[in-house]
């Protein structure tokens, strides 16, 4: 099986890294319902906690096309 992996990166403002991620951590259950998706993992920086990766895998670029027009 052919898979679309993704990595997208974020950091948070100082001392906004709980509210990010809360936010983050608010959208694992609804993506990874989607069809498609195969894996939609979440990992914070230990030596540096304002870093935030998440770690994807999509069946195709039409799935992954549609989350990105997704609400959440």
């Amino acid at each position: 099986m052919n898979t679309l992996p993704v990595v997208a990166t974020f950091e948070a403002k100082p001392g906004k890294e709980a509210e990010l991620r809360a936010a983050l951590t608010d959208l694992l259950a609804p993506t990874r319902q989607e069809a498609g998706c195969l894996n939609y993992d979440l990992h914070q920086a230990t030596e540096h906690p304002a870093k935030f990766l998440f770690h994807e895998n999509w069946t195709s670029k039409a799935h992954l096309d549609t989350h990105l027009q997704s609400a959440h």
